[in-house]
């Protein structure tokens, strides 16, 4: 650790995250794990199971025959868990208390380790077990310690951050979703089902859809839902999701039986206009080139697939033998922080610009110059801007008479580049399929995720009818999470921080606090829904909170831990921070997307602090070193 806080920048932060690791199994069996290319399922933590079951075995000769110099840090374990073998035993279910023990023995080793000499910034520790979850689902991590340390302050406890808070926005009548209750009938026939005790089913389950938005919010996704960006989003563009929701479904359905889409069978294009503000870092098109593969651009300003019918042919003749072909499309539009349609605030600029500014710049000149504009000498050195008007031009008069003619004008868009790309697509490529992804997307200020308004999910094969898969982007709710048999429900006691009543949503609520633990139930759901988690009616989902109540995926972890960290007052960054890990070294818990993946990704190089168990083994001199950094 010495060395360790020894890297860390001048004034700046250390954070270290900590923990051992546990399996669970589809089946629910707590401790055992399929690895790839393995037929059966093996243990994990190897090293932990196998300390306590030679502990087990052979009492405390074990832990105290002579040490191994050539296998320490197993010696270690076992010296630790040997005590409390009885104990352990006695649980209604083993592994998962040998899980808490290790935890235990991990942190008091992290906490007589790590200090706050390596400058007047700040060290995080976060602690807790990571569970290695069956595929596909993203391993969990149960927190159990969320601390600041400065040299000289009171330690600062924000164990309450990892619980979802609902804001009185989802609580009241105010709530700006019930401002356009018309226009979001598809989405919500009452955005203030919350409000009250709900009627019956129907409301239910539209209070559940709201309860996705605050989910959004807590994740940092989406803005707040008292805000005026939040109001605007909904009101104009009701069905909208962050774009790594919209991934996350698309892969939900796409990878899924029957339709088995992989990387290896499946190519996929984007038709979106070229403005960087599309293409950052976490963006929906970044996702889908992280994912998929590189993706072929199909189109040009305002979205529409100037490639046309060659460019299509082009790009469909390089699907696999018998493979799929993805096309992602539509126009984009921006909202600002106080909620403006079409105006966003770019990196550098002191000023709001618009977007898309192709768009509304072709709509300006529409309104200003009339037909003359759009039927005026073709300019070949702007042969799209030039096109973009003529769409636009027959529609001003009814874009100006709405409500909100840039919301107005993105939607005639969205037509008019949909228009566009059916005319060139086909399915002349093979015996695979072609999927469609059409929608709108929206550039939110930040720090929250652009968002998309899906209008087309549809899938279409040579001589067969097309398949409309709009209704796979709407949350439904299992049964589960409606009636008495909620596996949560198994666990009432244990779960008493999460949840005092599993199945609130099983009957109206009584009041604000069952109001809230159905919230948190929803907030599993939305897990589920998001494939990040198992669906609640599975023993997979039954075993994870019964034994380990308060989990949560890794990416709602990692999101939230950046919510906190690098909000005011404390301006965590990349540049002032150093990320420590401390976990075991099973290769289950370096997998893309486990939660050490993404420390890396966003944070930059970690220092493995850790050995077998996750215990910090490299010890007062290795956090030294790393402070020093």
């Amino acid at each position: 650790f010495k060395a360790f806080s020894h890297h860390v920048p001048d004034d700046g932060n250390v954070c270290i995250f900590f923990g051992p690791h546990v399996a669970i199994s589809e089946s629910g069996e707590i401790g055992k794990y399929l690895r790839d290319g393995q037929t059966n399922h093996s243990t994990a933590c190897g090293a932990v199971i196998g300390a306590y079951c030679a502990c087990a075995a052979g009492g405390a000769a074990v832990a105290t025959s002579d040490f191994d110099e050539h296998d320490m840090q197993m010696a270690w374990i076992k010296s630790q868990l040997e005590p409390h073998v009885g104990f352990i035993k006695k649980q209604e279910n083993p592994m998962a208390a040998l899980a808490y023990q290790s935890y235990e023995a991990v942190r008091a080793k992290a906490l007589k380790i790590v200090n706050t000499d390596f400058g007047s910034g700040t060290l995080v520790l976060v602690g807790g077990i990571q569970i290695n979850m069956p595929a596909p689902y993203e391993d969990h991590f149960v927190p159990l310690m969320f601390e600041m340390r400065r040299h000289g302050e009171p330690n600062v406890d924000l164990m309450e951050e990892w619980y979802m808070r609902v804001p009185q926005a989802a609580l009241s009548s105010g709530s700006p979703r019930a401002q356009n209750k018309e226009a979001d009938m598809k989405r919500s026939e009452d955005a203030d089902a919350l409000a009250r005790p709900p009627k019956g089913r129907e409301e239910l389950l539209e209070s559940a859809l709201l309860m996705q938005h605050v989910v959004f919010s807590w994740l940092r996704w989406a803005p707040q839902l008292d805000s005026p960006c939040y109001a605007a989003l909904h009101k104009y563009f009701p069905g909208a999701l962050p774009g790594r929701a919209v991934h996350a479904r698309m892969r939900s359905v796409l990878e899924a039986q029957p339709f088995g889409f992989t990387t290896i069978n499946t190519i996929v294009g984007t038709s979106i206009c070229p403005d960087e503000i599309n293409n950052e870092k976490g963006d929906l098109t970044d996702l889908l080139k992280e994912h998929w593969g590189a993706c072929f651009p199909l189109g040009g300003i305002s979205g529409t697939p100037f490639v046309g019918k060659t460019g299509f042919k082009a790009f469909s003749h390089h699907v696999p033998d018998d493979g799929n072909v993805c096309i992602f499309f539509g126009p984009h539009v921006a909202i600002s922080e106080s909620g403006e349609i079409g105006k966003y605030l770019r990196d550098g600029q002191t000023n709001h610009s618009t977007a898309c500014g192709a768009v509304i710049g072709a709509y300006c000149a529409c309104a200003a110059g009339g037909a003359a504009v759009a039927t005026s000498d073709f300019d070949e050195h702007d042969m799209q801007m030039a096109w973009i008007k003529s769409q636009l031009e027959p529609h001003v008069g009814f874009i100006k008479k709405q409500e909100n003619p840039m919301a107005a004008l993105a939607y005639q868009s969205y037509e008019a580049v949909r228009a566009k790309a059916l005319k060139i697509v086909n399915t002349d490529f093979g015996s695979g399929t072609l999927v469609l992804v059409g929608g709108i997307q929206i550039n939110m200020p930040a720090p929250y995720e652009d968002h998309f308004v899906p209008l087309m999910f549809e899938m279409r094969r040579h001589g067969e009818p097309n398949v409309d898969l709009m209704e796979e982007w709407y949350m439904r709710v299992p049964q589960a999470a409606l009636s008495s048999g909620s596996p949560r429900a198994q666990n009432k006691e244990a779960d008493m921080k999460r949840s005092e009543d599993a199945d609130a949503l099983a009957r109206p609520p009584k009041g604000r606090e069952e109001l809230l633990e159905s919230a948190l139930l929803m907030q599993h759901v939305v897990f589920s829904w998001l494939r990040w988690a198992p669906q609640l009616d599975s023993p997979c989902y039954a075993a994870l909170h019964k034994y380990f109540p308060g989990a949560l995926p890794g990416r709602a972890v990692h999101a939230r831990m950046r919510s906190v960290l690098e909000a005011q007052p404390f301006g965590f960054t990349t540049i002032n921070t150093i990320v420590g890990t401390s976990i075991c070294p099973d290769e289950i818990n370096n997998e893309k997307g486990d939660l050490t993946d993404l420390l890396k990704e966003h944070w930059g190089a970690c220092f493995p602090l850790g050995g077998i168990s996750g215990t910090p083994f490299v010890g007062k001199t290795g956090f030294k070193a790393f402070s020093h950094h």
